[in-house]
């Protein structure tokens, strides 16, 4: 018999159908689905030799915290991975580029000007530039920024994964 404990509703031939008033089971037990217009009962859980139904559901519930803990903390860092790997991914972008379009104003200034003091100021704001940074003991590069950006890209993208097979699965 099936865990459903379905009343006979006529010829009992085919195992894969149940029916429970007016409820039918399909090949998938778990699975129900309502013919009439009937209000839908909902199965009693199995009850197996030397398991109380409490201990069961405690069981089952304990692991469905699990489960809505662990969707929960991939969505978080989901959204927090697509917040933060554009921001990256610019930033390092343009502190990588910075330094190449400085150059190129600078061999325009020099040519179109003859002015001592725009080169000096303009040389000194290609050398201030810095090429890394320090920030509480990190050292940041543009290309480390740009790695990173790419990285939380890969982490949204697993989260995202992650997420989806969990919601599936609660």
């Amino acid at each position: 018999m099936d865990q459903f404990s379905p009343r006979p509703t006529g010829s009992q031939n085919d195992s894969s159908r149940t029916s429970l008033s007016g409820l039918q089971a399909g090949p998938r037990a778990g699975r129900l689905t309502q013919s009439s217009g009937d209000t839908p009962s909902f199965p009693r859980l199995p009850q197996q030799s030397g398991q109380s139904s409490v201990g069961s559901l405690l069981l089952s519930g304990t692991g469905a915290i699990l489960w809505a803990i662990f969707h929960f903390s991939f969505c978080f860092l989901l959204q927090v991975c697509e917040l933060f790997a554009p921001l990256l991914l610019i930033i390092g972008f343009g502190w990588a580029c910075l330094p190449s379009l400085i150059g190129v104003v600078s061999k325009n200034v020099s040519t179109v000007s003859n002015d001592p003091q725009t080169k000096d100021l303009v040389s000194h704001i290609t050398q201030s530039l810095p090429t890394k940074l320090e920030v509480m003991g990190h050292i940041l590069t543009p290309h480390g920024l740009i790695l990173d950006g790419f990285l939380l890209m890969a982490g949204a993208a697993f989260c995202a994964t992650a997420a989806t097979w969990l919601g599936r699965r609660l």
